[in-house]
């Protein structure tokens, strides 16, 4: 057992990803060399995702009734605003291998990374909310200002 995990950790400092590979790219074999390869039907919408989020002007929902989960849908399963969030964060996107229960952090990986770095870069500080984004910002419950209306007639007639 004490062999398993030395050579993943041999492998990953080499930079090859050694687990299933996330949507938009292909787990590839031996014989490449490479780890990973683009898929041909997803990879285009796994960018156009990143590249929508980018601009601003979308919001996590947006991405997903645009991007990736809107063609998912027909395909596999429906992707959820957390699942676009959790994609958006996944550095694997942009070349870079991080596995900090292997030892590997930010290690350049073996394959073609599908995005930029400085588009993979631009999106986490939207969505850390460091960079201004132009999305509209929904609120709690899409008929508040009615509620605070009849609550603010109900206390000026005196009601309880």
């Amino acid at each position: 057992m004490r062999f398993v995990p030395i050579g993943c950790l041999c492998v990953g400092v080499l930079g090859r990803w050694l687990f299933l590979a996330p949507i938009g790219y292909l787990n590839a074999p031996r014989s490449m060399g490479k780890s990973l390869i683009h898929d041909p039907r997803r990879a285009p919408l796994v960018r156009r995702t990143f590249e929508g989020y980018a601009t601003g002007r979308y919001t996590k929902n947006c991405s997903r009734k645009r991007g990736v989960g809107a063609s998912l849908i027909a395909v596999e399963r429906p992707f959820t605003s957390q699942a676009i969030g959790m994609l958006l964060c996944n550095q694997l996107y942009a070349g870079i291998v991080d596995v900090p229960e292997y030892g590997v952090r930010n290690k350049r990986g073996d394959f073609e990374p599908l995005i930029s770095e400085e588009l993979f870069y631009r999106v986490q500080a939207i969505l850390s909310r460091r960079a201004p984004s132009t999305a509209p910002r929904q609120r709690a419950h899409p008929d508040f200002a009615a509620r605070l209306r009849s609550l603010r007639i109900a206390n000026l007639a005196g009601a309880p």
